[in-house]
């Protein structure tokens, strides 16, 4: 009655907590694709689970908080395990950035002692931006021994996800002439050389809203701006017909897509740039 079971199922990591009896145990994984919302193919995966009755505890890997990093910098991060029990660990990697790409991270295999630990390194780059996060399996596991000739390690795993997001526009000014206003941003913007860049779109809100954010929050939802441009492949945009006497406050995003459709999962946006406001003159009497 007490053994619960379960599966995340975006991450994958299977949770049994706990086993109540020792023996073999053997579960199925059903694993289905989407492609633009609709199911591709699926595959069932086997797993077999050995309980046994020891006094071991496994390793623990530290708790890592999932992160977001900008397009082109580096993602530093020492990873720590240990063995409550005194013995040896060792503690490797695996996952996407670590594996594929043109700038794969590294994570040297570790371990030694009862307590260890490696560093995480990647250097991202613009192709790697994308809206789902990457996982990164970090395994720690002991090399318990219950007596002459047996072995029967356990092992931690820890799943840490990572989104790789596009910088903002950077420098955006306002120019009023007449009853018009030109926005501008820096050229060249540095990610626009990414296969999967798109342009750029303008934003607009009636007075100013100078939000801060933190490197999650891409996009301008719930801000109160009201997109005006769209599919901007230049670094100006020409807001025409606009009332005097009123402030006008504009941001710009870049754009991103990794397919072929406008479905919202291949889409993603970059990190808002700075606002800039002007307000036209009424020149009346």
């Amino acid at each position: 009655a007490n053994n619960n079971i379960s599966i995340n199922s975006i991450t994958g990591d299977v949770l049994w907590n706990s086993p109540k009896q020792e023996g073999e145990y053997n579960i199925a994984i059903l694993i289905t694709e989407y492609r633009n919302g609709i199911v591709v193919g699926s595959m069932i995966r086997d797993m077999q689970i050995i309980v046994l009755d020891h006094t071991n505890d496994p390793p623990d890997i530290k708790e890592i908080n999932d992160t977001c990093v900008v397009a082109g910098s580096t993602l530093l991060k020492t990873i720590h395990a240990s063995d409550i029990n005194g013995d040896s660990v060792l503690l490797d990697g695996s996952g996407g950035p670590l594996e594929f790409g043109t700038n794969p991270a590294t994570f040297p295999d570790a371990g030694s002692t009862s307590s260890t630990s490696s560093i995480f390194e990647w250097v991202t780059s613009c192709e790697d931006i994308r809206r789902n996060p990457y996982s990164i399996i970090f395994k720690a596991k002991d090399n318990y021994s219950p007596g002459w000739m047996q072995s029967a390690p356990l092992t931690d795993l820890e799943t840490w996800r990572i989104w790789v997001v596009a910088p903002s526009p950077k420098n955006v000014i306002t120019d009023p002439n007449m009853n018009n206003i030109k926005v501008s941003w820096d050229s060249l913007y540095q990610c626009s050389g990414a296969n999967h860049f798109k342009g750029f779109s303008v934003w607009r809100k009636e007075g100013s809203n100078p939000f801060t954010f933190d490197t999650c929050e891409t996009g301008l939802a719930g801000k109160g701006y009201s997109k005006i441009a769209d599919n901007i492949t230049n670094y100006s945009y020409l807001d025409e017909n606009l009332d005097r006497g009123k402030s006008y406050c504009y941001r710009v995003l870049a754009h991103f897509s990794l397919g072929t459709t406008d479905f919202p999962y291949n889409q993603t946006t970059s990190l808002p740039s700075n606002e800039a406001c002007k307000e036209l003159k009424q020149d009346i009497p």
